[in-house]
């Protein structure tokens, strides 16, 4: 069973706060309710099997990478 722990997941808010959510998309507006309701949330999180979890699928997008071709980020 593999599971995050708080201090984990305490470390990896502090960086998404700091360095930004990504470098091609905007911080979404989630990040401040997480931040809001911390406290329940890492427990919350602490407590996922990550072995058995299956999360979302990736988000694909096409960034500029010249005046005349794109990249899929």
């Amino acid at each position: 069973m593999l599971k995050l722990t708080k201090q984990i997941l305490k470390r990896g808010l502090s960086a998404t706060l700091f360095h930004g959510y990504g470098s091609f998309f905007p911080m979404p507006p989630e990040v401040l309710i997480v931040k809001k309701n911390w406290s329940q949330l890492k427990t919350e999180l602490a407590a996922v099997d990550l072995d058995t979890y299956e999360g979302y699928s990736q988000i694909w997008s096409f960034a500029p990478k010249s005046r005349l071709n794109v990249r899929k980020v």
